[in-house]
């Protein structure tokens, strides 16, 4: 069941058209129609416009391994309803593996010759218990799809981004270029402060730090004045 399910939501469709198409394929799967459910669910999901391949893939909920309880199951639950005695368990299983296993002409003839007092109540019960199954399981299937075709999404998008950052950080430049001084901080001073400029000052010096000891200080010269102004 748990298989059948995946297959489901990893279908490549609209979410509703994914659960209605497997939720009807559920339901025919509970009716006595095994050998023809899958044109039955082809026919019946073109009708819908509903995603056919879910509704085959849900229709093999009914098969070799689960036939025999499952129709039994519709068959306990029909009798019940129709207040009947039935027949036993082995009894059950003896005429449904005779049907089963005859050529498709006689097995038509088989279920026609036991009428009303077998197939009637299977009928009746698979119908039940497939609209039940089949309306139950549209919300959870309509949910599920769409958390998966969201977070199949957002892995995408996730492996998209890495891809990205992969091809940036191969054509980055080499280390200690350009790059790598702008995202540490601290950009890098151009020239230390022990190299001269072009007037013999070294950066961060004064202007009177660099010169000779009483240089522009006579005749009211630029020294004279910037004292005066140092003065003021």
């Amino acid at each position: 069941m748990l298989s059948l399910l995946y297959r489901i939501i990893r279908l490549d469709d609209a979410p509703r058209s994914i659960a209605l198409g497997g939720s009807i394929g559920l339901f025919i799967s509970m009716t006595p129609t095994y050998g023809f459910q899958m044109m039955l669910v082809l026919f019946t999901n073109t009708i819908f416009r509903c995603n056919r391949l879910a509704g085959i893939v849900a229709v093999h909920f009914t098969n070799p391994v689960t036939a025999l309880p499952l129709y039994w199951l519709d068959y306990r639950l029909g009798v019940h309803l129709l207040g009947q005695s039935g027949i036993g368990r082995e009894e059950f299983a003896r005429v449904l593996s005779k049907i089963s296993s005859a050529p498709f002409i006689d097995a038509l003839h088989q279920l026609v010759t036991l009428g009303w007092g077998i197939f009637g109540p299977i009928a009746l019960g698979g119908i039940i218990l497939g609209a039940i199954l089949g309306a139950g399981s549209y919300v959870p299937l309509l949910y599920g799809i769409k958390r998966f075709k969201e977070t199949r999404a957002l892995r995408r998008a996730r492996r998209k981004l890495k891809r990205r950052q992969d091809r940036r950080e191969k054509t980055a430049g080499p280390a200690g270029g350009p790059e790598e001084i702008e995202s540490s901080g601290h950009p890098r001073r151009l020239f230390p402060d022990t190299e001269a400029n072009g007037n013999g000052h070294g950066f961060g010096e004064s202007p009177e730090e660099g010169r000779a000891p009483g240089e522009g200080l006579a005749d009211g010269g630029t020294g004279g004045r910037r004292k005066g102004a140092s003065d003021e």
